[in-house]
């Protein structure tokens, strides 16, 4: 066989070809598509690519559900083996950081379920993906666990303390995975540390946000920092928009307008009266609260400044999400049914 179709077909040319096409997708998908149109078609379609990707690899090598380490075979010592230093470590962290005035966030059986839900998820990719493909290229068990810990930090930029903390966090789990094999144990590992820990750094203020991606209104925040003097006045709300949702820290007071808590009457009551100031104000607020809250005459006294979309964070599967799904309601089908629309509003325009 000539040299170069045996090296195309080596396992570890292979490899390296699939781990350059998963980063250069996830690349321009996420700090491309979704940086500069948010939650568009085209981060849609750069997802659905990097999932072809992934789905084509595991149907054509076929790896096989336990040589991937989702395994149930000797799990008791898997789990004790994993669990006996992820208890002590929680021990640990939640008794320093109470010392430390740390807050340990309440949680509900419901956050419980979607955290270890959501870690199992991580730990399948990362581990029982990733791990193996770096392995199969590096040739180095031990190297693919520092690789694929720096992979998953990366996952997590722009913000800088939480990449060098996933980063630990993934060389932590990822040691465990070289004797266990079992990704199914240490993603429940995973759920609890995200679960305790990541919440008690975050309310000392050692991160910023545990934000995976650029912000989604991003544009919109631009286009204040761009037009705000001083006197003007920021709010977002009452429903679906937050200030996470513009990534940064504005050196002026962004108020919360409403509640989602709140009754209609009572949030209509507080956007009007925003909008009414006598003072320019900026106000970001979901297209459906903007045609619910403003009446019309007000509407005509506004000006909407930009458009954008935010990926819902809670998804309610009713009569209503089924007709997004499929007729759009005002927004294409099936993106429709998993985004919500924004407009940047200003009760006066812009001066020549």
């Amino acid at each position: 066989m000539p040299f170069r179709l045996k090296l195309i077909k080596s396992p570890r040319f292979l490899a390296g070809i699939e781990l350059i096409a998963i980063f250069s997708v996830w690349s321009v998908t996420v700090w491309g598509a979704w940086r500069l149109t948010g939650a568009s078609v085209w981060t849609v379609a750069g997802f659905s690519v990097l999932y072809g990707i992934i789905l084509g690899s595991v149907l054509i090598r076929r790896p096989g559900w336990k040589n991937s380490g989702f395994r149930f075979d000797n799990f008791w010592p898997a789990l004790i083996q994993v669990g006996i230093p992820t208890v002590l470590s929680l021990i640990l962290f939640v008794t320093v950081g109470w010392f430390s005035g740390l807050q340990l966030r309440p949680f509900t059986a419901a956050r419980v379920i979607e955290r270890l839900f959501s870690g199992v998820l991580q730990e399948a990719f990362f581990l029982g993906y990733m791990f193996y493909r770096w392995n199969t290229l590096i040739q180095n068990p031990i190297g693919a666990v520092i690789a694929n810990a720096f992979t998953f930090s990366l996952i997590h930029l722009p913000h800088l303390p939480f990449v060098i903390l996933t980063a630990l966090g993934g060389l932590f789990l990822g040691a465990p995975f070289l004797k266990s094999r079992k990704f199914f144990v240490i993603g429940i590992a995973h759920g609890f540390f995200s679960l305790i820990i990541l919440p008690m750094i975050i309310s000392g203020g050692f991160i910023k946000s545990a934000v995976i991606g650029p912000p989604e209104l991003a544009p919109l925040a631009k286009k204040i920092v761009q037009r705000w003097r001083p006197g003007n006045q920021i709010g977002v709300g009452p429903h679906d928009v937050s200030l996470r949702h513009f990534g940064l820290r504005f050196r002026f007071r962004v108020l919360k307008i409403g509640n989602r808590h709140n009754d209609d009457r009572s949030n209509r009551e507080k956007v009007q009266k925003f909008l009414t100031a006598e003072g320019r104000v900026f106000c970001a607020i979901s297209k459906s609260d903007y045609y619910r809250y403003v009446d019309s005459d007000l509407r005509k006294d506004t000006v909407i400044l930009g458009k954008s979309h935010v990926w819902k964070r809670s998804l309610t599967f009713n009569k209503e999400w089924l007709q997004r799904l499929f007729f759009g309601e005002g927004d294409i089908p099936v993106l429709a049914a998993f985004r919500v629309p924004v407009l940047l509003v200003s009760n006066k325009p812009d001066k020549n």
